[in-house]
């Protein structure tokens, strides 16, 4: 059983599992949509070999995840069950005790959403690179400590530089979620986009002029970051799998995680 919101186009917003028992079951709905992507380490932080991180990995603990608080509009709750689909249209209004404008908050929700798609852009890139990064690790654990291995070994870890060096320009790499790691070092763009998202959304206003000022300046690092990230993954990235296939040893793939 489950409970999907969709907005006015059809889009679903919100999908959330619900009590599957026989009888009355209630379901709340705190009017946010679903989260961002969530960024996952699958290597240690810089320095900090002591943070532990699984097959599995763990979230990245800078990078925060951002709901979007529901506009005003019409929405439709379908529920899901037993082969069923059922659905009952739902109006959520503007709090008639704010001063912006429906148009006002229109206008933030367009720039948040572009914010929040800028941001799973980063995420997307940044779960690519800890991939590649935390095979290379494991690689590194199998390769025969001797001269036949050296160049392999070589040439992993200067690829694994050339990783975290994107890394570098879209997260901050050394918060480890302990102590003032967040005060101690500068925030990077996906922690600079989630902030963003925050503080245009934190009323029923329109974006103001410096907030469009930063986020186009947020844009213009996410896209150089992303040609750095191209360079590695498909020249870098395909030299070093190369000399992998040449040495007969299995190669390492880039393919971001699955993502809750």
């Amino acid at each position: 059983m489950a409970v999907s919101i969709q907005d006015a186009g059809g889009t679903t917003v919100r999908l959330s599992p619900a009590p599957a028992q026989a009888g009355v079951n209630r379901v709340w709905w705190n009017l946010r949509f679903e989260q961002s992507k969530e960024a996952r380490l699958r290597v240690s932080p810089p320095h900090a070999p002591w943070v532990r991180v699984g097959p599995e990995g763990i979230p990245a603990p800078g990078v925060g995840r951002f709901a979007m608080l529901a506009p005003p509009g019409t929405y439709t709750v379908k529920i899901s069950a037993a082969g069923q689909e059922l659905t009952q249209p739902l109006t959520v209004l503007k709090d008639p005790n704010t001063a912006g404008s429906e148009s006002d908050i229109a206008a933030q929700t367009q720039m948040v959403t572009d914010i929040v798609s800028d941001l799973g852009a980063a995420v997307d890139m940044i779960n690519t690179l800890e991939a590649v990064r935390g095979q290379l690790f494991a690689l590194k654990t199998v390769l025969a400590p001797d001269s036949a291995a050296a160049d392999v070994r070589a040439q992993a870890d200067s690829l694994d530089r050339k990783l975290a060096s994107v890394e570098e320009r879209l997260f901050q790499m050394r918060v480890t979620g302990r102590g003032q790691d967040l005060l101690r070092w500068p925030m990077r763009v996906a922690e600079q986009l989630g902030y963003l998202a925050q503080t245009v959304a934190s009323g029923d206003f329109a974006p103001n002029a410096p907030q469009r000022e930063v986020h186009q300046e947020l844009k213009t690092e996410l896209g150089a970051a992303r040609d750095q990230f191209n360079r590695v993954i498909n020249q870098d990235l395909a030299a070093f799998n190369t000399l992998l296939q040449q040495r007969s040893i299995q190669g390492v793939i880039a393919r971001p995680p699955a993502v809750p």
